[in-house]
């Protein structure tokens, strides 16, 4: 968290900060102590209302997250580029380690605060057309087959249809192999 703030508070001091840990991990102790002690700063605020997501997402200039999908989601309710954060470790975990891979050349990604510091700068210089080839690449690799973004919208975002399920396994060398394939419907409200 603190290489996050450091790098961005270094090439925007005025910053303002609305942190949104996953609803979930306000029960634990590291994370309401975490943000006890960040709330201080008058220029952070924790985001504790459990509200919707694009109502938060109307609230961000920019998007800082980790290799999880509320960046895509960012992207598709705003039409901003998301930042991921995902620091470079001695550690390998397999699922992330492939995620990177399949990112990598797609999207925004900060290994390092020096890239984040990078990446803040660099999104504000890149044109509206630059900013759509990047979506568009994005959008052409994920979910070329679709016919139009509005399904896409649909599909992640809602999350209201019949979706194809597959269970994969991951062996030691990070490789993921199809295990089974069984069908489920999602029916979120």
């Amino acid at each position: 968290m603190g290489v996050v703030i450091n790098s961005i508070k270094s090439q925007i001091p005025h910053a303002q900060f609305i942190l949104r840990p996953y609803m979930t991990d306000f029960t634990r102790p590291y994370v309401s102590e975490v943000c006890e002690q960040l709330s201080q700063y008058p220029w952070i605020t924790i985001d504790t209302t459990k509200g919707s997501s694009q109502d938060f997402y109307q609230q961000c200039d920019k998007l800082i997250t980790d290799a999880s999908s509320g960046g895509v989601s960012f992207m598709l309710n705003t039409c901003k580029l998301p930042i991921y954060y995902v620091p470079e470790t001695h550690e390998s975990h397999p699922i992330v380690t492939a995620w990177l891979e399949q990112m990598q050349s797609l999207l925004p990604i900060a290994r390092s605060g020096d890239d984040l510091k990078d990446l803040i700068l660099g999104l504000d210089l890149i044109t509206p057309e630059q900013s759509y080839a990047i979506y568009k690449k994005f959008y052409e690799s994920e979910y070329g087959e679709r016919e139009h973004p509005d399904e896409v919208f649909l599909d992640l975002v809602q999350q209201q249809h019949d979706s194809d399920f597959r269970c994969f396994v991951i062996d030691a060398w990070g490789k993921a192999s199809e295990f089974e394939a069984q069908t489920s419907s999602l029916q979120l409200s």
